[in-house]
């Protein structure tokens, strides 16, 4: 009896471990235990929580006071890929060793010699005064146990040698490796130090920044590579063409059937409101806006926002 039990253990294990299931609870960020009221307030976050440094927890129901909210920040004015919330951490902080390390701990511990698969999506926070450089080296580690001052050892299972300097996408990491041990915990930063970490500089700012969602760990590649949580947001994630054109200085919207676009906001980077008029010829509209001499503007149809550079 007790080695049949045991079997079925295996059993259960074994295919929970290798279906369609993330490994990491709440990868969405969206479970809070309550609304971020300040920085480096991840813990607020169900499940996630500060392994080096204060990472940053940001949701729509924070009060834009706050500097936590979505989608403006103290960091820049950024929606969520699918929903209401998002990470972020800093990567390096120019004249003092600094990191912010996220992490979490995993609903089951990895299997010895498995192969997995890890993704998450992210973007820079707006260079400006705030947020001035761009870094490579952001990636994934693993631990079997939990930190709070994770110290840089140069390692990573998973990272990245790119410098993701966009802050208008959301950027897919994605990578594998094979578990070496019975790891628990996910982390994400850049393991790094400086002298091993490249910098574009951007911007007056002292740091660079990046906001991270949607995290998965999984066996199969196809289910990580994809995921992207299906919520309301995302259900929307590409309902129409939103672009700026250069040569007209106009933003154009194409292709909307089914949406309705009567209701439409401007805003400028910093969240103020701008005046347009627009004109409609067949299934395109063409926004005009006397204010996109503005470096980024935030359009808002019927709730799905889009940022864009304005180059001029």
């Amino acid at each position: 009896m007790k080695k049949t039990i045991i079997t079925y253990l295996f059993f259960v294990l074994h295919n929970i471990n290798n279906a369609q299931v993330n490994l990491v609870p709440n990868g969405n960020f969206e479970t809070y235990t309550q609304c971020p009221n300040g920085s480096g307030e991840i813990s607020t976050c169900t499940d996630w929580s500060s392994y080096c440094g204060s990472a940053d927890y940001f949701n729509t129901c924070a009060d834009f006071s706050t500097g936590e909210s979505v989608p403006k920040n103290t960091y820049g004015f950024q929606p969520s890929i699918n929903g209401n919330a998002y990470a972020g951490i800093i990567t390096y902080y120019s004249g003092s060793f600094f990191r912010e390390i996220l992490g979490h701990q995993l609903s089951i511990p990895l299997t010895i010699g498995q192969k997995y698969y890890v993704s998450f999506r992210t973007c820079s926070g707006d260079t400006g005064f705030v947020v001035g450089y761009n870094t490579n080296k952001l990636g994934v580690n693993f631990s079997t146990i939990s930190f709070t001052n994770y110290a840089v050892k140069n390692i990573a299972k998973i990272y990245k040698n790119s410098i993701i300097t966009d802050t208008l996408n959301w950027v897919k990491f994605f990578g594998s490796f094979t578990a070496d041990s019975a790891y628990k915990h996910i982390m994400i930063g850049n393991f790094f130090d400086d002298g091993n970490t490249n910098i574009v500089q951007q911007a007056s700012g002292t740091f660079a920044y990046y906001y991270i969602d949607d995290v998965c760990l999984s066996t199969d590649s196809t289910f990580t590579s994809n995921y992207v949580t299906n919520t309301k947001q995302n259900a929307k994630n590409n309902p129409f063409k939103i672009y700026y054109d250069e040569r007209l200085n106009v933003i154009v919207v194409e292709n909307y059937n089914g949406i309705d676009i009567s209701n439409i906001t401007l805003y400028n980077f910093i969240g103020a409101k701008l005046n347009y008029y627009i004109e409609s010829e067949g299934n395109t509209t063409f926004i005009h806006c006397s204010n996109l001499s503005q470096n980024i503007v935030i359009v808002n149809i019927d709730n799905f926002l889009k940022k864009l550079i304005i180059n001029k």
